[in-house]
Order: structure tokens, then C-alpha cells, then sequence
């Protein structure tokens, strides 16, 4: 009797990173989602074309591993991004989300990390950041708009005062004892003085 063998393709596995399910946003205000989406079988991440977001209030928001959008209908929205790989399996991930009226005294500006990458295994790392932020009447922000921080009691970088401004900052991380956990937070600021603040975290685990 021969023996008759199926491959059958694994779906890609998706996951919502940002933001937390529960968020809130202000209507009018920007607000930015992101996912990871991985392929299986090529063990690649799936090309950002492959990645699609939809509001079951709103419909699509967009495309892409991440996305923005100003929502206008107030209320609580499922956010619902899928992923498809090059076999046609997808796989999916959601979120709710509430969009609350504007405040009265005007729109806060958002922030968002797009960029948090390292090597986790290397004893001096280089930290790679990219964000935005982004206000309703200013537009996006730059500059000294964006300040990163390091938070950490067993890891250190090599920015002056400490404090990185800007939309792509580098640092090498110094960890005392050769790993350690750490903080990134970037807070940016309107020109009315309204903050908002974003946090990634990471760990370093070198071993000599």
C-alpha cells in the first residue's frame, strides 16, 4: 500500500503590537497601529503589501506592518489586521479601541516608535530608534519635538545628557553587567506645550 503525504502550508502567524487592547483616541486624533507578521514556512516576515488593517466602523484603514489613522466615528472599534502569505493562507489579530469626542481645550499630539531594533546577544549594541509624532495643528513633529530617555538601573548609552532628540536617533548600549533590562521612552510636545509619550522595552543578554 503506498503511502500518500499531503504538505499542507501553515498560516502565517500575526500578532497586534501596538496599541494595547483597550486604547483610547480622541476623534480627529492620530492614532498608529503596528503589527508583527511572520511567515512560517520562510521563516521571513510577510512583505508589508501582504499585511491589511480594517475598523468594523470605519472599514479599511490601510496597508502595511504599520499603519495611521484619524478616526471620526466616536464609540468602541474592532481593529482587525490580517496577514496572507505567498500560498494565500492568512491569519489574523485584533483589537478594541474606543474614539472619544475631542477635548475642549484641543487636540494632544500622539506619539509612535516604529523602529526598536538591536542585538540582544552583542556586548556593546547598536540601538536603532525611529519614531513620529504628530499634532493636529502642527502637523508632524521634529526635531527637539522628540525626546528619547533611557530608563534603566543596569544599562547605559552613549548620548550626551542623556536625553536623544529627532526622528531616527542611534546609541550604543553599555550594559554594567553584561545584560540587563531597559526602557526607551519617547515623549514628544506641541507647540502649545500638550505631551505624549510612547515606551518600548528591551533586554540584553551577553554572555561572555
Amino acid at each position: 500500500q503506498d503511502l500518500v503525504f499531503e504538505l499542507v502550508n501553515a498560516p502565517p502567524r500575526v500578532s497586534i503590537d501596538y496599541p494595547l487592547d483597550g486604547a483610547t483616541f480622541y476623534a480627529g486624533q492620530r492614532a498608529y497601529f503596528s503589527a508583527y507578521a511572520y511567515d512560517l514556512e520562510t521563516s521571513k516576515l510577510l512583505a508589508p503589501t501582504s499585511v491589511s488593517w480594517a475598523s468594523n466602523r470605519e472599514g479599511a484603514i490601510g496597508v502595511g506592518s504599520w499603519v495611521q489613522r484619524e478616526f471620526t466615528v466616536l464609540g468602541e472599534h474592532q481593529i482587525t489586521v490580517t496577514g496572507r502569505d505567498n500560498d494565500g493562507a492568512s491569519a489574523t489579530d485584533s483589537r478594541r479601541v474606543t474614539v472619544l469626542p475631542p477635548p475642549p481645550d484641543g487636540l494632544p499630539p500622539t506619539a509612535f516608535i516604529y523602529t526598536f531594533d538591536y542585538d540582544y546577544r552583542a556586548p556593546n549594541p547598536v540601538l536603532t530608534l525611529g519614531g513620529v509624532g504628530h499634532d493636529a495643528e502642527d502637523g508632524a513633529l521634529s526635531g527637539a519635538r522628540l525626546e528619547w530617555r533611557l530608563e534603566s538601573d543596569s544599562i547605559e548609552w552613549n548620548i550626551p545628557g542623556g536625553v536623544a532628540y529627532g526622528n531616527t536617533p542611534q546609541a550604543v548600549l553599555n550594559p554594567v553587567n553584561g545584560r540587563g533590562d531597559f526602557r526607551v521612552r519617547l515623549t514628544v510636545t506641541d507647540s502649545t506645550g500638550k505631551t505624549a509619550e510612547v515606551v518600548r522595552e528591551g533586554s540584553l543578554l551577553y554572555i561572555r
